[in-house]
């Protein structure tokens, strides 16, 4: 087998057999013949392919080498699980969509190390509740929190919080420039008790509107 481009090694072969689990798929068996396409008027034969069932119920055919590389590791709808309740059909799709990009964001900040973010949330103790994780952790998120609206994203009311029912809500722009930690922490650190009750008023609002305390 020739040398990869970049010099790196080719993942390592491993034997498939059925019941085998790679991601969201288990594999079935083995297709009972080659899988062969037209492209650009040539017929081509790909290797052997493997029946797999994604945890959603969807079952697909999958080329040996994607399992053994992980390049396939569901049906290929990211939101899979998802789609078995109906919240990615017809007219829900967009909607529900910038509200999934939402959910997913903030699991990974809080999550994975490799999140360019994951110092100023997980890396500093900033936690996700038990609701909003797991298989189901998005369709309790959004019972929890509807749709997004548009022009507004993901906001904790207490930047030292945690995700949590009570401490999420939709916000703009500019009503999460005003709750940023370096002004909590600037307006909180020598106020009087009824300052820190009217900064969180500012806070909950929008500073667009009207009747915005100043201090």
């Amino acid at each position: 087998m020739p040398p990869r481009n970049d010099g790196r090694p080719y993942a390592p072969r491993r034997t498939i057999e059925p019941g085998q689990k790679f991601g969201k798929l288990t594999v079935l068996r083995r297709a009972t013949r080659p899988y062969v396409y037209l492209l650009h008027g040539r017929w081509k034969v790909t290797g052997r392919r493997w029946l797999c069932r994604c945890d959603c119920g969807r079952e697909l055919f999958v080329c040996t080498s994607y399992l053994n590389a992980g390049t396939k590791k569901s049906c290929g709808q990211g939101m899979c699980r998802a789609q078995t309740h109906g919240l990615f059909t017809g007219m829900r799709w967009r909607k529900n969509r910038r509200t999934y990009n939402s959910w997913s964001a903030m699991v990974s900040r809080c999550t994975d190390p490799r999140n360019s973010s994951y110092p100023d949330y997980g890396g500093r103790g900033i936690k996700i509740c038990e609701r909003w994780q797991g298989p189901d952790g998005f369709i309790n998120f959004l019972a929890d929190m509807e749709c997004r609206p548009p022009g507004k994203s993901l906001d904790r009311i207490n930047p030292n919080g945690n995700y949590e029912p009570g401490n999420v809500r939709w916000a703009t722009a500019k009503m999460q420039a005003n709750n940023q930690r370096r002004h909590w922490a600037a307006r909180v650190k020598e106020a009087t008790l009824e300052e820190v009750k009217a900064a969180e008023q500012y806070w909950a609002q929008d500073p667009m509107s009207e009747g915005v305390p100043t201090f």
